[in-house]
């Protein structure tokens, strides 16, 4: 299908972030729902740990600080993957769910 991708879904725990992978199917018994919203949505070409965490970081402490948004923590950050993973430097993409700051 030309929606294949794989779709990894954080959620913050009390002392905890679980992590949950699929795909987006509706044939599936297990789902999950998410909760629409706004999303900023960012492209990388790197999984490089020090740099994907530096980029959250920066979203979190730099882009968001000046968007007028803040991070919807009702609801969860999501990493979109291709299916075909093998090839160094594919593109992915975070998605932080964001709401409009209040004045």
């Amino acid at each position: 299908s030309k929606n294949n991708k794989i779709y990894a879904v954080y959620q913050n725990g009390n002392d905890s972030i679980d992590c949950l992978i699929g795909a987006k199917k509706d044939d599936y018994k297990d789902k999950i729902e998410i909760p629409k919203s706004n999303w900023a949505k960012f492209t990388l070409n790197t999984t490089d740990d020090e740099y994907v965490n530096e980029f959250y970081k920066n979203i979190l402490n730099g882009w968001l600080m000046s968007s007028g948004y803040i991070k919807n923590n009702d609801v969860p950050n999501i990493e979109v993957f291709p299916s075909n993973m093998e090839k160094d430097g594919f593109e992915w993409e975070i998605w932080i769910p964001i709401r409009k700051a209040e004045k």
